[in-house]
C-alpha cells in the first residue's frame, strides 16, 4: 500500500540504527503474504506496527509518531537502549549506574583511597552482568598510573580508530561506549573542579 511504501525508508533507517542491538530486533513482515501471522495478531490495516517485549508473544500495538526520531525514542524506552537518530549512540549508552557513586568518589579521592576504590570497583564489575563494567576499574588504574591526562589521550585514540573507514558498526558502538565511560570520569572531574571553585 502507499502508506507502507512511504514508511519503508524510515523503517529501514530505524532497523539499521538498531542492527547491533541484540535485545531490540526490528523486523518487517508482509501481512499480505503472511496472512496467518496477520490474522493471529489482529492486523487489519496497513502498516500496522507491533512491539513484542522480550520473551513475550503478546505484542503491544505501536500508536505513536511515524518519524525516525519517534520510533527511536519508543524503542530506546522499551529496549533500554540509548540510540540517536542516524544510528549512533547517545551519551549515556553503556554507562553502568552501579559505578556512578564510585566514579564521583574516585575523582575526589587521594591516591591511597583511589587504590581502595579500584578494588571496590573490581568487585562491582565482577558482580555486574554488563560487559562494560570491567572497563571502569581499568580506567581507574590507568588514571592512577598515567595521571588525569589519560582520559583525553584515550578519547583521542578511540576517535582516531573510529574515524577509520574499515571500522564495523559493532566496533564503533564499542568505542562510543568506552568514550562515554571515559567522559563520565572527565565530567566527574569537571564537577569536582566546579565545586572547589565555588568554595
Amino acid at each position: 500500500c502507499g502508506h507502507c511504501k512511504n514508511l519503508a525508508p524510515t523503517y529501514e533507517k530505524v532497523a539499521r540504527a538498531f542492527a547491533t542491538e541484540s535485545n531490540c530486533i526490528v523486523a518487517n513482515v508482509d501481512a499480505t503474504v503472511n496472512k496467518d501471522v496477520a490474522e493471529k495478531y489482529g492486523v487489519t490495516g496497513y502498516p500496522t506496527i507491533k512491539f513484542f517485549p522480550e520473551g513475550s508473544t503478546d505484542p503491544e500495538t505501536y500508536e505513536q509518531g511515524r518519524e525516525e526520531k519517534d520510533f527511536i525514542a519508543y524503542l530506546n524506552e522499551k529496549c533500554g537502549t540509548d540510540r540517536v537518530v542516524g544510528g549512533g549512540l547517545g551519551e549515556k549508552a553503556g554507562l553502568v549506574t552501579a559505578f556512578e557513586g564510585l566514579v564521583q568518589k574516585f575523582k575526589a579521592a587521594g591516591k591511597a583511597v583511589r587504590k581502595e576504590l579500584v578494588e571496590e570497583a573490581k568487585v562491582v564489575a565482577k558482580n555486574s552482568k554488563n560487559v562494560y563494567a570491567a572497563f571502569y576499574p581499568k580506567v581507574m588504574e590507568k588514571i592512577i598510573k598515567d595521571g588525569e591526562g589519560y582520559i583525553a589521550k584515550e578519547v583521542a585514540r578511540l576517535n582516531k580508530i573510529a574515524s577509520g573507514g574499515t571500522t564495523t558498526l559493532e566496533k564503533k558502538d564499542n568505542f562510543e561506549i568506552r568514550r562515554n565511560i571515559l567522559n563520565s570520569f572527565a565530567a566527574a572531574d569537571a564537577e569536582t573542579a566546579f565545586d572547589k571553585d565555588e568554595l
